[in-house]
Parts: C-alpha cells; structure tokens; sequence
C-alpha cells in the first residue's frame, strides 16, 4: 500500500489517524497503530506532495523507499508514529515552493532505516529560498538503528528539544549536517527540556555531531546536552562556514530551552563522557570549522586527544575555545591540546586534571595560529609543551601545573606546583594553590556561582580570582585547621 497526498487543498486540515479495528465504532487495537507497508515499491509509504496541513498519528510506516516523504510547503504533525525498515530514509522534507515545517511531538520511533532516519531539506537543484524545518518535542521520540539519525542537508535546519536517548546507535553519525552550496545563513539547535534526564547524543558507531560547510554559514547550536558512547569523535566541525556552539551566548534558544542544568555527574548534562575508541580526537576541528564549548564536563573518554585542530590537514585557522570547563579522567593516547597549521585552541577558567594514557606531553603547537591558556589548571605529571613556530604564538597566562618542560622562550605566567581539590571534578581546598591569584573579570563559574570571590585569608596574587572552572565561595579559612593538616601536626 501507499498513500499518495497531492494537491490538497491548503485551506483545510487532514487528520490520518489509525490504530482502530473500524470505522465504525473506533474500537482501538492492541497495538495502537495501523500497519502500512509499501511492499517494496518504488515510492514512499507516505507520499505528500504541495502545500498542506496534515497531522499523522497511530501509525506504522515500513517497506517503502521512504516511510514518508514529503515535497512541498505547510505544517506537517506527527505522533505515535513508527518508521521503520524503508529502503532509503525513514522520513525525506524537501521544502520545495516555500517552508517546509514537519513537527515530531511525542512517541515517533524511527528506526533502522536503511540509510537515514530523518533527511532534512535535500533540496537538490532548488531554490535557495526554500527551507525544512525538523521540529521534535515531547518524550517517547527515538532515532536509532539508520546510518545518519538525522542527516541535515542544504536549506535544512532542526530544533530538537527533548529527553533521554534521542538519538543513538545509529551506524553513522548521530547528527550530521553538510550544506555544500550557498544559502541563507541558517541556525540548528539540539537542547535538553528536563534537567534529571538531558537529550543525549550516545552510542553512534562514527560521530556524535559532524558539521561541515564549505558555503553559507552553518551554525549549530547544543544546550545541555550529554554526548556519550559514540565510537569515533564527539563533535567536529569542518569548512570555514561551519560553527558549533555548546553553551553560547550567540544562540538565541526557545524558550523549552531555559532550564537549570547543573550537575556534575558523567549522566548530567553538559557531558562528553565514555567516547571514542582510542583511534581519533574527541572534539576535532579543521578546514575552517569552528567550535567553543562553555561549562562542559570531559568524563572518562578514551581518544588521542581532547581538542585537535587540523590534524593532518591543509592549514587553515579552525579553532576551539573551551571555557569553564572540567576533564578529568580521560585516557589519552597522544596529547591533551593540538594547536596545528594555523590552528586555534584556546582555554579559559578551566581545570585539566588525572588524565591517563601513554601521552607523553600535554599541550603540542606547530605551527598554530594560538595556542593559549589562561586562568587555567593543568595537573598532569607529562612534559608540559613541545613547540615548533612562531613562540609569539603561544600565550600560558597564569596556568598552574606541576612543571614549565618545553615552554622555554614563550610566553607565560606559570604557578608551579600542585592544587588541592576536595572532590574528583576539581573544585580547589580554600587552601589550595590558586586560590585568588588572577584578576577580577566577573562572571559565574561551571556551578552557576559568583567569580572573583576575595577568600580574606589567602593574599591575592593579581587578583581575587581563583584558577580553573570554580570559584571557592568561602570567604574565610580556619587557619588553624589548615596548619594541622598541612603539617600533620596536632593543633
């Protein structure tokens, strides 16, 4: 069977809704839906073409090339809805002639379609001016089992707002966005609506999030979101029209996305946690692409580096900027940070601490457009830097580490030795080294706390500022406690 949908009128609103044994009296199956196959044609299972307003529920959709696929303007709804096992993608929006809207707002399962879950504006040969919009809210959607789950072509844009395991196990990547061609500049975004149970990212066989521009701007946007288990990266961004914003205040979210997400569990928001499969960088950028990452938690992942611009690649100014964030734990096979050809990482308020692995030196720069550091804690026994390139270059501004190997001849203001933490995610001891020893610069820290906190007995060095992702908010110290434990005497 298949449905075709052509040249409904836009003025009125059809409702498909299925799951009932008859017409007659609406007896609901024990399923809920209403089974259609397309019995391997050569068309989708659902097929809708113009402009409409069309809401969809009650259904399972299997056997065709799509399970729905639409060409065309208007408002599509769906809910309660299963696509599975189609021939090419679960669920194809082109928007052709104007907007396209497809809305997802609970209980969809799309799944192990043979190539994507959703294809998103594959507006081949079309108008720049058209757009497909991917709408999901509710609880009860998953995406799982395609290649792409969600494959974000040009003039296609998405705004994902939901819960729990959204998007995983899909054999390519969980997200990926190309957009090879000029359009509109155009922004996605992906953000978590429940604090005890953010949208995760987790378990794709590739990458967690693949954006790649070599046109128009692309700019994806991620809101306390955890991504864990993907096997390869965690986030890339690739060509010079490519951004990838965690946590930034260049997005403008709806406003599902305003809510307090905290915690500092690997199952919180805000977390990269158990990624990669030791073979490659766990957030990547390069041609051009770039990333910043505000309060995030690296947690426990397994990749050759951290952060990587360029490796490998044709120089290009790709950048990563991390700010008040946390990795701890990681297994690391090469370094930490690569700033390479031209590249850019820099890191700001953030701690860096009890990474494994068999890296020998954290922080590796050739040739880089900046590597920089400031207000930072690096508490890792490796060789600090190896360097090659302009040292100009290269900026360690008020950095606390166990050792300076490597950073002859560049630039830094280095506390060295070792902080004092009073829990595994790196919150310092009022007593610790680098308690109020940067400037003030306003601001909250990784908990949402106040910056710049004078702890009246520690002397400031340039200022009230603590080094790394928190501020101690205690104002004192009981400097006789602190004399016994330091010593180990009696008080």
């Amino acid at each position: 069977e298949n449905l075709n949908l052509r040249n409904l009128r836009s003025d009125l609103r059809l409702e498909i809704i299925g799951g009932f044994n008859n017409c007659r009296d609406l007896t609901p199956t024990a399923s809920g839906k209403a089974s259609i196959y397309g019995g391997g044609t050569s068309a989708p299972v659902v097929n809708i073409q113009g402009d409409v307003e069309l809401v969809m529920r009650g259904l399972w959709l299997e056997g065709g090339t799509y399970g729905i696929g639409w060409a065309g303007t208007g408002d599509v709804e769906i809910s309660e809805v299963t696509v599975n096992n189609n021939r090419w993608s679960g669920v194809s929006i082109e928007g052709n002639g104007g907007l396209a809207r497809f809305n997802v707002t609970s209980g969809v399962q799309v799944t192990n379609n043979e190539t994507h879950g959703y294809d998103v504006g594959p507006a081949y040969g079309v108008s720049s001016s058209n757009r497909s919009i991917l709408k999901i809210r509710g609880v009860g959607n998953r995406i799982s089992g395609n290649d792409n789950g969600i494959n974000v072509m040009p003039g296609g844009q998405i705004d994902v707002g939901a819960s729990g395991n959204v998007i995983s196990s899909n054999r390519e990547n969980g997200v990926y966005f190309y957009n090879w061609r000029g359009h509109r500049e155009l922004f996605s975004y992906i953000f978590s609506t429940d604090p005890n149970d953010p949208l995760r990212v987790a378990a794709n066989a590739h990458n967690g999030i693949f954006a790649q521009s070599d046109a128009s701007l692309l700019n994806v946007c991620i809101r306390n979101i955890a991504l864990s288990g993907n096997k390869v990266s965690a986030l890339v961004a690739r060509g010079p029209y490519s951004r990838v914003q965690m946590n930034g205040s260049a997005c403008e979210f709806p406003p599902e996305a305003d809510i307090a997400c905290d915690g500092i569990t690997y199952a919180s928001c805000n977390t990269f946690y158990d990624n990669g499969n030791g073979l490659a960088q766990l957030i990547r950028a390069d041609y051009g692409g770039r990333i910043a990452i505000d309060r995030a938690l690296f947690y426990r992942n397994k990749n050759t580096s951290l952060l990587s611009t360029n490796l490998a690649t044709d120089p290009s100014a790709a950048s990563i900027t991390l700010t008040r964030s946390v990795a701890v734990e990681n297994t690391i096979r090469d370094n930490l940070f690569e700033a390479l050809n031209g590249g850019i990482v820099d890191v700001w308020d953030s701690t860096i601490a009890a990474n494994l692995g068999g890296f020998g030196v954290s922080l590796v720069s050739i040739n880089p457009g900046l590597l920089q550091l400031t207000n930072t804690i690096l508490d890792q026994p490796q060789t600090l830097l190896a360097h090659t390139g302009n040292n100009a270059n290269v900026q360690l501004n008020r950095v606390l580490a166990p050792n300076q190997s490597g950073a002859e001849g560049v630039s830094r203001t280095m506390l060295i030795g070792r902080p004092t933490f009073i829990n595994d995610v790196g919150r310092l001891s009022p007593f610790s080294l680098g308690v109020d020893y940067a400037p003030a610069g306003g601001g909250i820290d990784r908990d949402g706390n106040p910056r710049d906190v004078d702890t009246l007995d520690v002397p400031n060095v340039f200022g009230p500022r603590d080094l790394g992702a928190y501020e101690v908010q205690q104002t004192t110290t009981d400097r006789i406690m602190k004399a016994g434990f330091e010593s180990g005497e009696a008080p």
